[in-house]
């Protein structure tokens, strides 16, 4: 059984961004469909939902409406999310999770999944500390922190941002594209 990744739709307290939209499921939709939400929703709110909807039976169509409700129908260039990274050590490549986000406030609602499970095809080592980023134990310089960020649906900006204290977790990949 996978296990669950929950994606935030809006930056942490601790983020220059605090509260605004991720875009998360507008980027994870992307990554997981090769196709935009807002080409979805441009054929109306049907095609998302028939897309949805099965992944989430427990689910009323009310419910299902409101979460679609929410999604951003901005027009501008979203770039795809093909990883996450996450604290700690506890993946590996092969194990599968589900992709979902709470459907309303954070561990106050029920989440919706967003795609079937995925399979995780890599890992690497990802740290912060006061002297740096590093990436499997090594210094990583800021055209590759880019990278990184943009991969992870973030501005560089963004990813400083969200890991300014000190951190040591992974980036688990779903994208065999990507390479570091």
């Amino acid at each position: 059984m996978a296990r669950v990744i929950n994606f935030s739709r809006q930056y942490p307290k601790h983020h220059s961004l605090f509260g605004e939209s991720t875009f998360f499921v507008e980027k994870l939709f992307e990554s997981f469909y090769g196709s935009s939400v807002s080409d979805f929703l441009k054929k109306e709110d049907w095609a998302f939902q028939a897309q949805i909807a099965p992944l989430n039976p427990t689910k009323d169509a009310k419910s299902i409406g409101k979460f679609i409700e929410s999604i951003s129908r901005n027009e501008k260039e979203i770039h795809p999310k093909l990883h996450t990274i996450r604290e700690g050590n506890n993946w590996k490549v092969g194990d599968y999770f589900s992709p979902r986000v709470w459907s309303e406030k954070p561990y106050r609602s029920g989440q919706i999944i967003l795609a079937p499970d995925q399979k995780i095809v890599k890992t690497w080592k990802f740290e912060y500390a006061y002297n740096g980023y590093f990436l499997n134990e090594e210094r990583l310089n800021e055209s590759e922190l880019a990278e990184i960020a943009k991969n992870d649906g973030l501005t560089l900006q963004n990813l400083k941002s969200w890991f300014n204290k000190p951190f040591v977790g992974e980036i688990i990949c779903w994208d065999e594209n990507v390479e570091y």
